[in-house]
């Protein structure tokens, strides 16, 4: 990346950090199940539950950090990683119409991935070879299956699980330094409502419902 980050002023780890709306991404947790389902076809609906609800919990403390983490920095987004992401995640269409939004949907993007960056450095975070190998064999011997395709892939399988891991390990990192306030009853609030409103984000109304219960029934 071309795109700069600089910190402007000591940051407050002492905040609480008020967390009064679960932020769900459906699109996101549908493929997350697809996933584990294929690499766990055995998993029953109560561990899934807890995966579903996990997922959803951290993914939303990160999102709350990186609003509040936001002014303690200053940004310099390159043209270059713009139109790089845009180029990556967008069609043709999208480009060729591209508006304010999604300019901004860019920016902050770009934003989180400089803040996570900054942080895999501060707190030197690391997740090494030896690491990734021993995950791996762990999580592919559960199902009498060998490291040895993801090790040899030419596309860079290897270095892109390694990506991954590295940045999950600083999203859990950087959570345990805030402590976080889930304000119940206001969570309770907005997933009643989506469930009066029968869950209308997209199409896929079931699979919203389901989640939605999820969350329901783990928010006490």
């Amino acid at each position: 990346m071309t795109s700069k980050i600089k910190l402007l002023k000591e940051i407050d780890y002492k905040k609480e950090i008020q967390v009064d709306r679960l932020i769900v991404d459906f699109y996101l947790i549908n493929w997350q199940i697809k996933n584990i389902k294929t690499t766990r076809p055995n998993i029953n609906d109560k561990e899934l539950s807890q995966l579903v609800y996990d997922e959803v919990l951290k993914a939303t403390k990160f999102q709350y950090l990186m609003i509040y983490l936001k002014d303690f920095f200053e940004f310099n987004i390159s043209k270059e990683d713009a139109d790089n992401y845009i180029k990556t995640h967008f069609n043709e269409k999208t480009i060729q119409n591209k508006n304010e939004m999604l300019l901004n949907q860019v920016k902050t993007v770009i934003q989180t991935k400089l803040i996570l960056n900054y942080f895999i450095k501060e707190f030197k975070i690391e997740f090494s070879d030896k690491e990734a190998k021993d995950q791996l064999n762990y999580e592919y011997k559960k199902f009498n299956r060998s490291i040895h395709d993801i090790l040899n892939n030419k596309n860079g399988a290897f270095d892109h699980y390694k990506q991954n891991e590295l940045k999950s390990k600083a999203i859990d990192t950087l959570i345990s330094k805030f402590k976080t306030n889930i304000v119940t009853d206001k969570i309770k609030t907005q997933i009643t409502n989506a469930l009066k409103q029968n869950a209308i984000f997209s199409q896929n109304i079931q699979f919203e419902g389901f989640i939605l219960k999820i969350l329901n029934d783990k928010i006490k």
